[in-house]
């Protein structure tokens, strides 16, 4: 593979991280609107955020081991055919989000004003039903993009975690970006609707500049026999120990994004908006 070809692809991840995290902003604020409650928009938001995520992390993952498993250079060709596919979907899908969100309320105004006086709480279900539902499918396709990445450069061998460290430091980079100029300038100079577009084209822009790339990075990898087959977690650690370090990583996640929501009402009692409180826990959080 070229040697320009991963500083490329980090390019890429900053960009989808950027539009990422712009999302999950403008989702909040969306929800908001929509729910009324600014800490139940927050909190949905961030669990179907990091849930589709990661669905799709296990699932497309998964996916992309069984591409990267061919043989060089077919299997350069599926995965960055696969990850360019997966940002341009990501980018149509919320690029037609607005749209789709003020169908979801015509509906659910529709349908709140026959039944809700005789089932509240399934039409309020129904209410949080059609906000994830919104969600899942691009938090879904962003779960795959880095797992493909890293599938990539997997032949590399011992300098993986390397290469994994910075494809993941290029996202969260880009992701901090997306959420402060979301919550500082985009929502109050542009409007929410624009504000999707801005992240919808940076997703599209990457998918077309993958594709545009594509054939010159696989044209320059030599043909190899497909990679041997690498043990699994329990096979390489111990079904043990692979049980442990994952109750760990939960613990751990659960922790830091209970806190993530905390901070955010903690952050907004001095900041006055839970915009900004939003945009600085966002910000602060992706740092880290």
């Amino acid at each position: 593979m070229p040697a320009w070809a991963f500083p490329l692809l980090c390019v890429c991840l900053l960009l989808s991280g950027f539009a990422g995290l712009l999302y999950e902003t403008l989702w909040a604020r969306f929800l908001y609107l929509y729910l009324g409650h600014t800490s139940h928009a927050q909190a949905i938001v961030l669990s179907v955020f990091m849930g589709g995520i990661a669905l799709g992390s296990a699932t497309l993952g998964r996916w992309a081991d069984r591409l990267g498993a061919k043989a060089a250079p077919a299997s350069t060709y599926y995965l960055l055919t696969a990850y360019a596919w997966m940002e341009i979907l990501i980018g149509f899908y919320c690029g037609l989000y607005p749209d789709l969100f003020k169908r979801m309320s015509t509906v659910y105004t529709i349908i709140g004003e026959r039944w809700y006086e005789q089932w509240p709480g399934a039409v309020t279900g129904l209410k949080a039903a059609f906000s994830v539902l919104t969600m899942l499918i691009p938090t879904f396709l962003m779960g795959g993009t880095i797992p493909v990445l890293v599938r990539l450069f997997r032949p590399a061998g011992n300098a993986i975690g390397r290469t994994a460290g910075w494809l993941n430091a290029a996202n969260t980079i880009g992701a901090v970006a997306g959420t402060l100029l979301a919550g500082f300038y985009l929502i109050e100079k542009t409007g929410l609707s624009l504000s999707m577009y801005v992240g919808a084209f940076a997703n599209i822009f990457v998918g077309i500049l993958v594709m545009g790339f594509r054939r010159k990075i696989v044209g320059s990898v030599q043909a190899a026999p497909p990679p041997p087959p690498r043990p699994s977690g329990e096979a390489a650690y111990g079904e043990g120990r692979q049980s442990l370090a994952l109750a760990g990583i939960f613990i751990s996640g659960f922790a830091s994004f209970a806190l993530e929501v905390l901070w955010a009402r903690v952050i907004g009692l001095s900041l006055g908006s839970s915009v900004y409180a939003l945009s600085q826990k966002g910000a602060s959080s992706e740092a880290a």
